[in-house]
Formats: C-alpha cells, structure tokens, sequence
C-alpha cells in the first residue's frame, strides 16, 4: 500500500495558487514524487541554513556582514580561487551544484544575481538576530491527513503524507537572547503570557509581502494556511513543543528589485 507523499509548499500551494499551472509543470497528474520547488527558494533557503551552520561552528559567532563578490554578466559562472570562504558567492557556489544536479536552474543571469542580492540581505541583516534563536535549522516536519475527497470519488488512498520545511526557535534560546533583538521584541509585543515551554517556527519567502486579501487563493490568506499546517505538522513530532506563532520572512522586502521599485513609485 502506497501513502500519496506531497511537499507542503512544492506540491499543495502551487496546486493551490493555480491547478493547471501545477499540471503543466509537473507533466499531467499531480506525480508526489516530483515537487515543484522553485530554484529561488531552495537558494534562500540553503543560504540560510549554510550561513547557520557555519554561525554554530565558530562558536555562535560570524564576523557579519559577510561579504558578496559581484557576479561577473561576461565571466564564468563559478566564483573566483582566491574569494574568502566566508563570501556568500563561495558559500553558495555549492548550493547552486546541489540543485543543478537536481535539474534546477536559475531562469536568467538577472534572477541569479537578484538571488544573491537577497541572500545577502537575509543572511546579514536577519541572520544577526536570528541564528542565536534557533533551536534547530531546516528540520522537516511530517504528518499524515485523511482525504476530504466525496465518497464516490475514487482515491490513490485512505491518507496522504504532508511534509514541510522550519526552522524550530526554542525557548531557551528566546529567553536567553538579547532585549533589543528585534524579533523577540516582536514576539513578546504580541504574545505578553507566554507558556514556560513553547516553539516558534521560522519560513522564508522568496518574494515581497503580499497585500491583505479574503481571496482563498491569494498569497496572504495562502501564507497564513502554509504556517497553521507547518505549526500542526510540527506538533506531530515526538520531540515537539507546543506552537505559539509563526513567522514568514519575505526576502523581497529585504532588498527590492525592479519589479518592486516600479510599484512603490506607482
């Protein structure tokens, strides 16, 4: 008996967004074993967690802002020898490798440098207040659902597997943290009782913040279902701790491209 397996983010809110536009990507009929992630995200997301990683190595300390090395339009896509193994583009470098033996690419040299611009926003100017909270990076969340599907219909099963991607910040690191992080500050503003044990989880996305809306469709109402189902997914971990928010960081904002300047002008 095969359980249906579907990516959270790859699979039910592309589907969600636009079926047909699901369809196309994914070559007919919602195949679980082929989400549909994005070059742009998996990038962030990699660049978050190697940044995170090499934070915990040294002793919980970088020497931020880490440097970017420009991306050069006319030379080769691999960074240069002599580049400083704390530059993003040598950290990156290996992320890129990873997803383009997994067949993705970025679409353009412009989406690529637009990457990097945006790492480098996240890691330098999120990162600092981040990595000392976190508990633990890039921990994937699984849980399993009932089908809601009308009894006539036929399904490929009684239950299917949803599985997403947080990073985890624990009390402990929240409670030891300095009072002017920014992102405690946030969190004690809006939650003044907290529990003496809870969690907190954290999401990257690669676009801006989208406007307020009550279309079921719309990225907002979307972002709010993606944390309520990476909060309930969290819970059915054995080692899990009660969820008391959710936060999505929109990258875009952090460093705004064309696209956007054209917007705020308008």
């Amino acid at each position: 008996h095969v359980v249906p397996d579907y990516s959270l983010t790859g699979d039910v809110l592309s589907y969600s967004r636009c079926s047909r536009s699901y369809r196309y990507y994914n070559g007919s009929s919602l195949p679980p074993s082929r989400p549909v992630q994005l070059w742009y995200g998996e990038f962030i997301h990699g660049m978050m967690e190697s940044c995170y990683r090499l934070w915990k190595e040294r002793g919980d300390a970088l020497p931020f802002p880490l440097p970017c090395a420009p991306l050069d339009r006319q030379g080769g896509i691999a960074p240069p020898d002599d580049l400083d193994p704390l530059d993003l583009r040598a950290i990156g470098w290996p992320i890129e490798q990873a997803l383009a033996r997994e067949g993705k690419l970025p679409r353009s040299f412009d989406a690529r440098a637009s990457a990097y611009r945006r790492a480098d926003a996240a890691v330098n100017r999120i990162g600092p207040h981040l990595f000392p909270l976190v508990e633990a990076a890039e921990r994937t969340v699984i849980g399993s659902r009932t089908h809601s599907a009308d009894n006539d219909q036929v399904g490929r099963g009684a239950r299917y597997i949803l599985r997403g991607i947080v990073d985890v910040l624990g009390h402990v690191q929240l409670s030891r943290a300095d009072e002017d992080n920014p992102i405690v500050s946030a969190i004690a503003r809006e939650f003044p009782d907290l529990p003496p044990e809870y969690e907190i989880i954290v999401d990257y996305k690669g676009s801006r913040r989208p406007p307020l809306s009550t279309d079921p469709r719309s990225d907002w109402l979307l972002g709010e279902w993606q944390v309520q189902t990476h909060a309930w997914l969290r819970s059915r971990q054995p080692d899990a701790l009660p969820v008391v928010a959710g936060v999505l960081v929109y990258v875009s904002e952090l460093a705004p491209g064309g696209k956007e300047m054209r917007s705020l002008r308008t």
